[in-house]
């Protein structure tokens, strides 16, 4: 059991950490373009998001050059990919469907910063209708367009070291994340990784289908998984009332051997496994924080990042947190292509100090 003591030469560790492209950093899921209206009415469409898009990026924050997974539509622009490549995002798990949309996704917010989505209709009818009829929002179909998400066929991936037979020849296991996906689909691919040798986590499956099934189902999901990434925004959908406590505790009765549970503006709780000590990682003080959209998602990311590198839970958390910390401060994902990767563990250093056990 990893105790709070034991990785002070990473937080002592000085320069910009190595941009490394091995082993291996996938992230799986959905590349979006969304349509957004702000508080002062006016309004965004187009804008690249999307879990797997925000993850890719918080690798990269993180200095690891991730491999991203996902399904686009026929709309989506070919130059963000190559934008993307050019940051050192590798799309070469990226296809083109058949869908003419693609996965599409729309939010409003309001003066006080809070977000709906998909976007109020009544906020929506201030816009001309030409600007209106862009704010799709295919997200409510089980929580993301099956069409426009990965499968496991798409992945075609051969058994690594741990399971192949001839393991001298077999390919190193990868470090893979699945963002939000419907529960059956994100059932599959982490069953279908874990047997082939891979590590593998997740977020949170769709809430909606959760909170109308129960938690049951994910009892064929946790087992699969070296950690489980859920947030509190999820849980409060599908088991409002519970405690952090009461929420980790039965995480590990379903089955996972890890939980990092993401609490917004409270930081993340760290379990490492059943019964042990629950670490509180704090957020970082950005003083610049505004739309937190997809900062659940870059935190997987980062973390994935440093696990990739056999680093401890805790400071993979860490990692996360600070990444997280800085996509506070982006508009889109692709600003957060000039992070600086030794930022992300500056603030990660800082905040490792200040864990406390929960």
């Amino acid at each position: 059991m990893e105790s709070i003591s034991g990785h002070n030469a990473w937080v002592k560790g000085t320069g910009r950490p190595p941009t490394a492209p091995h082993p291996q950093v996938h992230l799986v899921g959905g590349f979006s373009l969304d349509a957004a209206l702000y508080p002062d009415g006016s309004a965004q469409t187009g804008r690249l998001g999307g879990n797997a898009l925000w993850a890719a990026l918080g690798a990269l924050a993180a200095g690891v050059r991730p491999v991203a997974h996902s399904v686009v539509g026929q709309s989506y622009p070919s130059d963000a990919l190559s934008e993307l490549t050019a940051a050192g995002v590798d799309v070469s798990g990226v296809r083109r469907g058949s869908s003419p949309t693609g996965l599409r996704v729309s939010y409003s917010y309001a003066a006080d910063g809070t977000r709906t989505q998909p976007a109020d209709p009544s906020a929506l009818a201030v816009l001309a209708p030409e600007v209106r009829a862009r704010f799709l929002d295919t997200t409510r179909r089980g929580e993301g367009d099956r069409d426009t998400l990965p499968t496991t066929q798409d992945l075609r991936l051969p058994d690594t070291g741990k399971n192949a037979g001839t393991a001298a020849e077999a390919p190193e296991p990868g470090f893979w994340h699945l963002g939000l996906l419907p529960l059956d689909r994100c059932t599959e691919l982490a069953g279908h990784l874990a047997a082939r040798g891979h590590h593998v986590q997740a977020d949170c499956p769709a809430r909606n289908e959760l909170r109308a099934v129960g938690t049951g189902p994910l009892a064929q999901l946790l087992p699969h998984l070296d950690t489980f990434l859920p947030s509190t925004s999820d849980t409060e959908v599908f088991c409002p009332g519970s405690s952090p406590a009461e929420l980790i505790t039965g995480f590990h009765r379903l089955g996972a051997r890890s939980v990092v549970l993401k609490c917004g503006d409270q930081g993340a709780l760290v379990s490492e496994a059943p019964g042990a000590t629950v670490w509180r990682i704090p957020i970082y003080p950005e003083p610049h924080a505004g739309d937190p959209t997809g900062c659940g998602d870059v935190f997987a990311g980062a973390f994935l990042a440093a696990r990739a590198r056999d680093r401890p839970l805790l400071d993979a958390a860490c990692l996360g947190t600070a990444a997280a910390s800085l996509a506070t401060t982006a508009r889109e994902p692709l600003d957060l292509v000039t992070v600086d990767p030794s930022e992300v563990l500056r603030r990660a250093r800082l905040l490792r100090k200040d864990i406390t056990a929960s």
